[in-house]
C-alpha cells in the first residue's frame, strides 16, 4: 500500500514523501479500466463490450493520471488530518522533487515529494489589563446641533409664495424654460443663492407668470455645461442645444421656519421631546451614535497594531512565497516581493484572530449582525434616524440578504465577527474613554484613513486565483 513519510526541516517546514508501489497502482489501474469499460459507449462497440486493450490505448494515460492524482491527494490529506498538522496554504511540489514519468504498459513504483508550511505554535500575548489603551470620544460641535434644528424647522415650516423683489438666499424659483430656436422645454427649480448676478438682474421686478430671455449657461454660479445638461435639461452629451432660452416664472416660494414650541419638538424629534433642551440632548445622542463607528474603528486599529507588535509570529516565508507563485501566474516575483509584507501581516493577524476566537469562545449572534446593518444604514442616510426606523430597516435588509445568501450578507456576518473579536479583546485589556474635540478626533481619523489608503495602494497578491486560502 502507499506510504507517506514526513521530514521536519524545522518548526515551520515539513517535507512529505508519498510512495506508491507498482503492484498497488497496477491493481487500481485495472479496476478503473474495468469500471470505465462497463460504462463506456464507444462508436463501433456495444455499451460495456469495448475491449479493455482498446480502452487502455485510447484513455489509459488520462485514467492513470487521474488515479495518481487522487491517490496522492488522498494520502496527503489523510496524513495531515490524522496528524493534526496546522498548515499554511497548500502542499506544493518540492523544488528537488524528481519528475515521475509513468507508463500504463510498464507500471513502476512512484514517489512524490511535497513542501509544507506549518503555522507557528504560540499563545497570544497582551490580552491582559496591563495593556492599556484609550478610546477617543469626540464632542459634538454645537454648530452641528444648531444646523440640525434649523433644518428640521425648515422641513416642518410653512411654504409661502413671494415676489422677486423680496428674494432671499434660501428662496426657490421654479422656472418653465423653452429653448429659443429649438425644441427643448423643461421645468426646473433653482435656489436664489446659486444664481449669478446677471440672472438676478433679469428677475428684478418679475412675478409669477412673467417671461424673460436668458442664457442658461450663465444662470447658476460655478456650474458648467455638463451640470446644465445632466441636472437642468436632462439631455445627453450627444444632444445639441442653444444656450438662449425663454423662461417663465411659475412660482417663487419661501419656507418660513417652524416656531420653537412643543408641537414642533414633538413632531420633529418624537413624543418624548418637548423642549429645545431635550431636542439638543436627543440630537447630541444621535450624533454620538454616528461617531461611535469611527471612534470604535480607531480603537480597533490601535488594538490590532499593538497585538501585532507584541506577537511577532515567525512564518515559513520562503515556502509562502513559493506557494503564492504556485497559486497564480499573476503572482510574479516582483508582485510577491512588493506586497509580501502586507500579506504576511494579514496572515499573522488571521492566526492571532483565530486563536482568540477558539480560546475565548467568540460567537456571532443575530443582534450582532443587525448592529452592522444599522451602522451601514447610518453611514448611508446620516445620523438623524430614529431607533425604531433603524431596527425595522435593518431587520428587513438582514432577512432579505440572508434569504438570497448574498455576498453582502457574507460581508456583514464577517464584519460582525470582526467586531465581536475586538470587543472580546477590548474586554480583556484596559480601555479608557477620553473626551476630545471634534477637531482632535477628526485629525486622527484622517491620518488613519490616509494610512489605510496607502496600505491598499499597489498590486495585491492574487490569492483567489485558484480558490486558495492562506489558512488550510
Amino acid at each position: 500500500m502507499a506510504t507517506i513519510t514526513a521530514q521536519h526541516i524545522d518548526n515551520l517546514n515539513v517535507k512529505l514523501t508519498v510512495q506508491i508501489p507498482a503492484p498497488e497502482l497496477s491493481d487500481k489501474f485495472k479496476k478503473e479500466l474495468n469500471r470505465f469499460s462497463q460504462k463506456a459507449a464507444l462508436k463501433g462497440f456495444r455499451k460495456g463490450k469495448t475491449p479493455m486493450s482498446y480502452i487502455q490505448k485510447i484513455y489509459g494515460n488520462d485514467i492513470m493520471s487521474d488515479l495518481i492524482n487522487d491517490t496522492v491527494s488522498n494520502e496527503v490529506g489523510n496524513y495531515l488530518q490524522d496528524n493534526k498538522m496546522d498548515i499554511l496554504g497548500r502542499p506544493i511540489p518540492a523544488e528537488d522533487s524528481a519528475r515521475n514519468n509513468f507508463s500504463v504498459t510498464n507500471i513502476q513504483d512512484l514517489e512524490f515529494t511535497f513542501d509544507i508550511g506549518l503555522a507557528p505554535v504560540f499563545e497570544v500575548n497582551g490580552l491582559d489589563k496591563q495593556n492599556k489603551f484609550v478610546k477617543m470620544v469626540p464632542e459634538v460641535p454645537v454648530a452641528w446641533i444648531d444646523d440640525a434644528i434649523e433644518a428640521e424647522r425648515k422641513r416642518h415650516g410653512a411654504t409661502t409664495q413671494i415676489e422677486s423683489k423680496d428674494l432671499q438666499d434660501k428662496d426657490l424659483i421654479k422656472i418653465k424654460a423653452k429653448e429659443n430656436g429649438g425644441s427643448i422645454e423643461k421645468s426646473f427649480a433653482v435656489l436664489y443663492e446659486d444664481l449669478t448676478p446677471e440672472f438676478i438682474k433679469l428677475l428684478k421686478g418679475k412675478k409669477a407668470g412673467d417671461s424673460f430671455d436668458f442664457d442658461i449657461l450663465k444662470m447658476e454660479k460655478d456650474k458648467d455645461e455638463a451640470h446644465i445638461r445632466r441636472y437642468i435639461l436632462d439631455i445627453t452629451e450627444d444632444e445639441s442645444f442653444h444656450s438662449s432660452f425663454n423662461g417663465t416664472i411659475e412660482e417663487i416660494t419661501r419656507i418660513s421656519p417652524a416656531e420653537l414650541n412643543e408641537a414642533f419638538f414633538t413632531k420633529a424629534f418624537g413624543p418624548n421631546v418637548t423642549t429645545e433642551e431635550e431636542a439638543r440632548a436627543f440630537l447630541y445622542g444621535e450624533f454620538a451614535k454616528y461617531f461611535e463607528s469611527d471612534s470604535w474603528g480607531l480603537l480597533v486599529r490601535d488594538l490590532q497594531e499593538r497585538l501585532l507588535e507584541m506577537n511577532p509570529l515567525e512564518l515559513p516565508e520562503t515556502f509562502l512565497k513559493r506557494w503564492l507563485a504556485f497559486s497564480s501566474e499573476k503572482n510574479t516575483p516582483d508582485v510577491i516581493e512588493k506586497d509580501f509584507e502586507r500579506f504576511s501581516a494579514n496572515l499573522r493577524w488571521t492566526l492571532l484572530r483565530d486563536q482568540i476566537i477558539e480560546k475565548h469562545h467568540v460567537h456571532v449572534h443575530t443582534e450582532d449582525i443587525a448592529a452592522v446593518y444599522k451602522d451601514r444604514i447610518r453611514a448611508s442616510y446620516g445620523a438623524q434616524l430614529g431607533e425604531e426606523f433603524l431596527d425595522m430597516f435593518a431587520q428587513r435588509m438582514m432577512e432579505e440578504a440572508s434569504k438570497k445568501q448574498s455576498k453582502e450578507h457574507e460581508d456583514v456576518v464577517e464584519s460582525a465577527m470582526f467586531n465581536q473579536v475586538f470587543r472580546k479583546i477590548a474586554s480583556l485589556v484596559d480601555v479608557t474613554d477620553i473626551n476630545v474635540t471634534w477637531e482632535e478626533f477628526n485629525a486622527k481619523r484622517e491620518l488613519a484613513l490616509e494610512a489605510a489608503k496607502k496600505s491598499r495602494e499597489g498590486e495585491a497578491v492574487e490569492l483567489a486565483a485558484e480558490g486558495e486560502e492562506a489558512m488550510a
